[in-house]
């Protein structure tokens, strides 16, 4: 689609590459702005390259609506606009998801974080999974500010750690290899075990496993 729209706009897809314009448009909808706002900043920062983006950004979403469709990004973002705006939903949402886990944290975005902890925010019963160095899908809109941050943000958070994380450990010491050895690689380069945090409200009830 971003193609039909550069040729229908003019724009050589050597200078704007799609998938470098579909970045650009994924970032901003991870920042919650949408194509109007998006475009009126690029244009009162006289940024022209930005402002031909945002213009492919307004088309594309002009295009997805006509054909009554969201992409993945648009999923996460209007149901976030959704639970913000709307009291009885979010409260709604809340008190259904009694838990909320995720793994993979150091690898969600801003949109996921803010989706997760909206859901969290009735109970407070968070407990997320993750490894900073392993934290891989920057290029996606990724930061690892949300595991980082993770004890700030909830004071009350019990921090699990594991020695050897499953997926790095080759071989378990107890199992010889093929000269009777066992053989261990623990992983990650900054020199501590990933980290399992949980935040409970009540402290009670939940189970957290590594």
């Amino acid at each position: 689609m971003v193609k039909d729209i550069l040729k229908s706009l003019n724009m050589d897809d050597k200078q704007f590459a799609p998938r470098s314009v579909l970045g650009y448009i994924s970032r901003a909808k991870d920042a919650m702005k949408l194509a109007p706002d998006y475009l009126a900043e690029c244009k009162a920062a006289e940024d022209f390259r930005l402002t031909k983006i945002a213009n492919v950004y307004m088309e594309y979403q002009r295009r997805l609506w006509e054909a009554n469709a969201l992409d993945f990004d648009d999923i996460i973002l209007h149901t976030v606009r959704l639970l913000q705006g709307f009291d009885d939903v979010r409260e709604y949402y809340q008190r259904k998801f009694r838990y909320v886990l995720i793994d993979e944290y150091q690898d969600t975005n801003n949109l996921q974080y803010l989706l997760a902890s909206t859901l969290a925010g009735g109970y407070e019963n968070f407990c997320v999974v993750g490894d900073d160095d392993q934290s891989i899908y920057r290029f996606r809109g990724a930061t690892i500010e949300n595991i980082l941050s993770f004890e700030k943000q909830y004071k009350g958070e019990l921090p699990l750690y594991r020695a050897h994380p499953g997926r790095s450990q080759r071989r378990h010491p107890q199992q010889p290899g093929p000269e009777g050895k066992g053989a261990v690689d623990q992983g990650g380069t900054g020199g501590h075990a990933p980290p399992v945090y949980r935040h409970e409200r009540e402290r009670r009830g939940a189970v957290c496993g590594g």
